[in-house]
């Protein structure tokens, strides 16, 4: 499903990966841990086509993604569902908007009712039902994290990527 060889990344002039080579095939569980700015979450974001690697190949589903032009791109990064590290939560957009988001993108045509309903089961996952009408400033950090991870979840895709899912979040909900 993912295949990485020789993969190398710099940001400013700094290299942040060198020489990531591995693959994981459908339905396994990865981890990567590290110290602390080692790269994981940059990892993550190339995985994504967020960057595009200085050199090596990234296949996505029989796709070399460095290789695509951005409307390719998209199209790969709708088999992902992202939990970002910081959240990314839009400030601007309600808390059950913020969890739409990626499926009203994939599904334009999709009624609102439909849409709302699948927000909302999400949000039931995740133990936050009646936070929909909520602002990300009105949250917790560990709500944040939860709306992150009913956002990742929505669309079913096939590859979920979370850079630290548990970070924030109390005993009870991890």
């Amino acid at each position: 499903m993912i295949h990485c060889d020789g993969l190398c990344l710099q940001l400013t002039h700094r290299p942040v990966l060198s020489d990531v080579t591995w693959h994981i095939e459908a339905g396994s569980v990865w981890g990567i841990i590290g110290p602390p700015a080692s790269g994981k979450s940059v990892l993550a974001k190339t995985l994504c086509g967020l960057f595009t690697p200085r050199q090596g190949r990234l296949i996505v589903d029989g796709v070399d993604l460095p290789g695509l032009p951005e409307p390719a791109r998209v199209r790969v990064r709708r088999k992902m569902g992202m939990l970002f590290q910081n959240n990314a939560l839009f400030d601007f957009l309600r808390v059950r908007e913020n969890v739409a988001f990626p499926l009203a993108r994939q599904n334009p045509e999709m009624p609102q009712d439909e849409l709302v309903a699948r927000a909302q089961e999400r949000l039931r996952a995740v133990g936050l039902s009646g936070s929909e009408e909520k602002w990300p400033s009105e949250l917790s950090g560990g709500m944040k994290k939860r709306v992150g991870i009913a956002r990742a979840t929505i669309c079913n895709a096939p590859v979920l990527i979370y850079d630290e899912p548990t970070a924030g979040l109390d005993p009870v909900t991890t």
